[in-house]
């Protein structure tokens, strides 16, 4: 169930990235060359990320002993849930504050416009390294990766409405949940070591990780003040070599 599930949130993810490229194909507008760059990684990363969890899972059953996947009940399903939630919030946090995995995660920030497309704007290696975390993970409490990796690829396909430019906090539900405007205040060009979490907001609350009071403002100005030019390729990937630590 859980293998059949991931190929079909595959296919839609790529049914997204095909209508995207159909809108800068054919709509002109001032956001074409960031909607050209952000699917353009879109692809590297969707298709990065399809091959190494596929062969991460190979290695882990090739390998390792994991756990077998037959529990369906409510609290396992609840549990690899919210531990791949958990994973996302982690991960997330490591690749800011670990400056090697910075120097990848940080393209995702550097957009200046913040819609569904920005969820696509990762590097093929700040997906490798993710995935290698998760894969770290799960291995720590013998986790079975492959049930893992539905749950997580549900959390991730979620960062297409929690990117939305239509930003909303959905009332007080994002006292649990991340909703786009919470999300929002993460990719501020003044504060973006906030508001982590992937699909719970609880993680960020936990570990005082969420936005202050005195720092709440209506008017968000987005991406990174070392990036002046964050839409053209070479500039991208000159910047992948370069050490912001």
């Amino acid at each position: 169930m859980e293998y059949k599930t991931s190929y079909v949130l595959f296919y839609i993810n790529v049914l997204v990235l095909l209508w995207l490229v159909f809108k800068v194909a054919f709509f002109k507008s001032h956001q074409v060359s960031r909607l050209k760059m952000n699917v353009m990684l879109g692809i590297l990363g969707l298709f990065t990320g399809f091959l190494i969890s596929n062969f991460v899972q190979h290695i882990q059953f090739q390998y390792f002993n994991p756990t077998p996947v037959t529990e369906n009940t409510f609290l396992a399903i609840a549990g690899y849930f919210i531990f791949a939630d958990f994973c996302f919030f982690l991960n997330h946090w490591l690749q800011h504050k670990i400056p090697f995995l910075w120097r990848f995660h940080r393209i995702h920030h550097n957009d200046q416009h913040i819609d569904y497309s920005t969820h696509l704007r990762h590097s093929p290696q700040s997906i490798f390294f993710s995935i290698g975390l998760n894969f770290i993970f799960c291995s720590i409490f013998n986790l079975n990766f492959y049930k893992f990796s539905f749950f997580i690829s549900l959390i991730y396909f979620y960062q297409f409405f929690v990117h939305s430019e239509k930003q909303t906090w959905l009332g007080g539900l994002s006292a649990v949940i991340v909703t786009p405007k919470y999300h929002a205040q993460h990719h501020r060009k003044d504060i973006y070591d906030i508001h982590f979490g992937g699909f719970l907001s609880i993680w960020d609350r936990l570990f005082g990780l969420i936005l202050k009071p005195q720092d709440n403002t209506k008017n968000i100005e987005y991406g990174l003040f070392q990036d002046p030019q964050p839409y053209q390729s070479e500039a991208i990937f000159e910047n992948l070599s370069k050490d912001y630590s």
